[in-house]
């Protein structure tokens, strides 16, 4: 007799739970059954799969992603929104590393399947979410359309590197991590931001080569 009360949002809801307590790599259907007080099969009635509950872990982690920079980002503008939103995703990644391992899950998929899960209607808007608050938050900046994309790249880059490392225990070194993710912040801000970008392109301008006198 299936479980009252039982949806696909609640089993959602507990597979979050879980994976932030086991890690994303470690969640089974097994122990989601178990914490759920049911018989692993019937998780199928909701979900196809293992894969098609990652998959679902995925999305709800790029929305709360999401609504996380937002809310940092809120009221904010220039060099104090790209603070708030570099501490936002550490916290988001430290204190939810489970759904942080979901969100991020897309890019390690063999091509075949990253390109199906992208081509998602729901999946692309969750990510074009993710690019719109970042570049509102660049606007006032008034970076060159493509040189704001490479931006995005180089500061999602050094958030994820550091928060991976993090998370791995892989920093060396007795100093605060606060004091190391704090000059990272700045380094962004004063190397990314505050860079002359002469072409719209965002590319360097090469200078002539003098030629050589006969």
């Amino acid at each position: 007799m299936p479980r009252a009360g039982l949806d696909r949002r609640v089993i959602l809801e507990a597979a979050v739970r879980l994976s932030n307590r086991v890690g994303f790599d470690n969640l089974t259907l097994k122990e989601l059954a178990k914490g759920l007080r049911i018989r692993p099969p019937s998780l199928y009635n909701h979900f196809e799969s293992l894969g098609d509950l990652r998959e679902a872990l995925a999305l709800e982690g790029l929305r709360r992603l999401t609504d996380c920079f937002l809310q940092a980002a809120a009221g904010r503008t220039g060099d104090e929104a790209v603070r708030t939103i570099a501490l936002a995703y550490r916290d988001f990644a430290r204190f939810q590393a489970g759904l942080y391992g979901a969100s991020q899950s897309l890019a390690w998929r063999n091509p075949a399947e990253r390109a199906r899960a992208l081509q998602r209607p729901e999946v692309k808007q969750a990510r074009d979410q993710v690019a719109q608050v970042m570049l509102s938050v660049l606007a006032s900046y008034r970076l060159p359309p493509q040189a704001a994309i490479h931006v995005i790249r180089v500061f999602r880059s050094a958030m994820h590197g550091f928060v991976e490392l993090e998370l791995s225990g892989r920093h060396d070194g007795d100093e605060p991590l606060d004091a190391s993710f704090e000059v990272l912040i700045r380094t962004l801000i004063a190397g990314l931001l505050r860079q002359p970008w002469p072409e719209a392109s965002g590319a360097p301008k090469q200078r002539p080569r003098k030629r050589a006198r006969p």
